[in-house]
């Protein structure tokens, strides 16, 4: 698991694998994450690959969004993140999602004061790399083949980089956690609003904030400080909605107002105080209505508020 001066199970190590295609880069990083596993019973793999089944034998938990990756970060010390198809979900090309590599410099290059390793799995070549990323990578293995491996300090072709290894594999090489070679990987961008004076979507930049300056020891109980303000401040906003639903039950039940009217309201204060809107399930399960029903009051107010907008 050594390679040069650092382990690839080490906090703040951030390894590359890519590879074309049916190369064997998901094998590959499995296999180092079962080698790690093996000689540290305490570590945990956080993955967004598929299991086959339940592996009893290791410590390997499914992951794909980072509001649940954010819960894992507090219960768990020690982890290796394994992140399949990397290039996808966190491309360069989608600057302006919350999920897109801004994200994932901001989260690399905090991720030793968490107690993280990753293995960051592309299939894109050395080229399209992003120049952050390339920066940040201690290690690089590529896969030119199914049965070939090469392992560089630092980047494959970029400054200061030096082959370590190139070997042949065997069937010997392959790993023995069963993950899903066909079932397709992702990471979801469902950090929750926060509700305040200005609602506003929360993101990993937040939750950097939170802790970039506090001590090691400090970090986990920050975090989950900060996921228990997240579910006091969902909690209030819940309270506010039942508040409106109540309110709106009471003039309905004294002024005859029908439903349309009350989600009319509802729509036109959101348009108002500049909120998010709310959706026909928030609403609908306010009223035990069907989403359905409310769908279609929604389009009628859309239709309504389009025609007085066009006069």
């Amino acid at each position: 698991m050594t390679l040069h001066n650092r382990k690839l199970s080490d906090p703040g190590t951030v390894t590359l694998f890519t590879g074309s295609m049916g190369t064997g880069k998901t094998d590959n990083a499995l296999k180092y994450s079962e080698i790690a596993l093996e000689k540290n019973p305490d570590l945990v793999v956080i993955t967004n690959i598929v299991m086959l089944k339940k592996i009893r034998k290791w410590k390997v938990i499914f992951c794909n969004s980072w509001f649940e990756y954010i819960k894992l970060l507090y219960e768990n010390p020690r982890s290796i993140l394994v992140l399949d198809e990397a290039g996808i979900f966190a491309s360069s090309g989608y600057s302006s999602k919350g999920s897109d590599i801004g994200q994932w410099e901001l989260f690399l290059k905090m991720c030793r004061k968490f107690g993280v390793a990753v293995f960051w799995i592309d299939q894109r070549d050395v080229g399209s790399i992003p120049p952050t990323m390339r920066t940040i990578a201690y290690y690089h293995i590529d896969k030119p083949e199914m049965f070939t491996m090469e392992t560089w300090r630092k980047t494959k072709y970029s400054k200061g980089s030096k082959l370590i290894s190139k070997r042949k594999l065997s069937k010997k090489d392959r790993t023995k956690i069963p993950f899903d070679t066909e079932a397709p990987a992702s990471w979801n961008n469902d950090m929750p609003i926060w509700y305040g004076e200005e609602e506003r979507q929360l993101t990993i930049r937040n939750l950097i904030d939170r802790v970039s300056n506090v001590n090691g020891f400090q970090i986990r109980p920050t975090i989950k400080e900060w996921m228990e303000e997240i579910k006091r401040n969902q909690a209030d906003h819940s309270r506010v909605l039942e508040r409106e639903k109540d309110r709106a039950d009471a003039k309905d039940s004294k002024k005859g107002i029908t439903l349309k009217e009350v989600v009319f309201f509802l729509l036109s204060e959101d348009e108002k105080n500049e909120r998010t809107r709310k959706g026909p399930s928030e609403i609908g399960k306010f009223f035990n209505r069907k989403p359905q029903s409310i769908s279609r009051i929604i389009k009628e107010y859309d239709i309504k508020r389009t025609a007085l907008l066009s006069k």
